[in-house]
Formats: C-alpha cells, structure tokens, sequence
C-alpha cells in the first residue's frame, strides 16, 4: 500500500469532494484516504500502526457523518461525477 500523500485519491483530494467532509476529523480523513483507494482495515491500520479496531471505529464514524449506508455508497460520493 502506498502511503496516503502518494495514493491517487489521497486527503487532498478529497478536501471538497463530499458536502460534510469538514466535520470529519485528521484520522477520519486518512482512513477515508485508504478506503477510497480500496484498502482493507487491517492493511490501513498495518500501515498507520494502529489497531484495525481503531480504522473500524472510524469508518464507521464516517459512514454516520456522510448518511451513507455502506462503503460502496460512501465510494460513489466521493468520486467525481461524470
């Protein structure tokens, strides 16, 4: 996994990409950084040195922030339209 400065869709990117964005915090952010580029829990949490417990807690963190009911739906929110 590459780290999430390098990843295509790292937290830069996603700065404006979903209305509430804001309301997440730095790690939610992060994690969200990984999800988006397809990134298991475990290989997030092996990369940023925490428990996988911790990225569970907060991907669901953002799902309730972001009303999406699932990660694929919050996937779809996050990318560009077309």
């Amino acid at each position: 996994m590459q780290p999430v400065s390098v990843m295509p869709w790292g937290t830069h990117v996603l700065a404006n990409s979903m209305p509430g964005i804001e309301a997440l915090t730095l790690s939610e952010r992060i994690s969200l950084a990984y999800v988006v580029n397809g990134a298991s829990s475990k290989e997030t949490a092996r990369e940023l040195g925490i428990s996988h417990r911790t990225i569970e807690l907060h991907r669901t963190s953002i799902l309730r922030k972001s009303g999406a009911r699932n990660l694929a739906e919050l996937v779809a929110k996050m990318l560009p339209r077309c």
